[in-house]
């Protein structure tokens, strides 16, 4: 199974390292799968060169990475780890499912998933699928041909305390369009929903929990967007 992480440069931040050597202690037979910023550039442009001049005109960093992760896992199959991914259990049987993806929260009130008839959130931070899997393929097509207008965004920042700024990522590769995807997909039996038991949030079921680390936020957010 391919295991598919990234960060700007091979040299990690020191707050990274545990989280990386606990994924490390897990990879018995994985195929681990390392990309920095240069190595997200020669991918796109020799495997999905389709995408490379809209990958390039993204504005911020973070909706590059983010559009990555999902051309990766389309092209390769396997699974994505954010560096903030804690690993609490082996990933022996998550290959059983064709696709899976974290419920991040329950009980939202954003307005856009609230119209899909839907109250719950699912995170990009950790997701598996096999390669050449439909759904990541209609995230995809959804983030290059935007079904969510700039209308849907300005409500979402109006109920959103966040700045503006991540709210508009959240809305355009992040969480929100991911989760506006399953809402509308149509072959829900093909998807599985990870949660823990009892739920906590911003978990990956039995597998680990993201620890919110949002490297890509500052008060200045207009700044580390860039």
């Amino acid at each position: 199974m391919n295991v598919i992480q990234t960060w700007k440069s091979k040299d990690l931040p020191h707050y990274y390292v545990p989280f990386y050597n606990n994924v490390i202690s897990h990879k018995k037979s994985w195929n681990y799968m390392f990309f920095d910023d240069n190595d997200i550039i020669h991918f796109i442009k020799n495997k999905m060169p389709d995408y490379y001049d809209f990958f390039t005109s993204l504005q911020f960093k973070i909706q590059q990475i983010d559009f990555f992760r999902y051309l990766a896992i389309y092209y390769y199959g396997g699974l994505y780890l954010d560096m903030d991914i804690h690993i609490e259990s082996d990933f022996n049987d998550i290959q059983l499912h064709e696709c899976a993806f974290p419920i991040e929260l329950k009980h939202i009130d954003d307005p856009l998933i609230l119209n899909q008839n839907q109250d719950f959130l699912i995170g990009n931070y950790a997701f598996y699928a096999k390669p050449k899997h439909p759904f990541i393929k209609y995230i995809i097509d959804t983030i290059v041909n935007p079904k969510i207008t700039i209308q849907d965004i300005q409500a979402g920042c109006q109920n959103n305390q966040d700045p503006s700024e991540q709210v508009f990522v959240y809305y355009t590769t992040g969480p929100i369009v991911v989760s506006y995807c399953y809402a509308t997909y149509p072959h829900k039996e093909q998807l599985t929903l990870l949660e823990k038991d009892p739920f906590e949030e911003n978990g990956f079921g039995k597998y680990g929990s993201h620890k919110m680390y949002g490297s890509w936020k500052s008060n200045n957010s207009k700044d580390i967007l860039k």
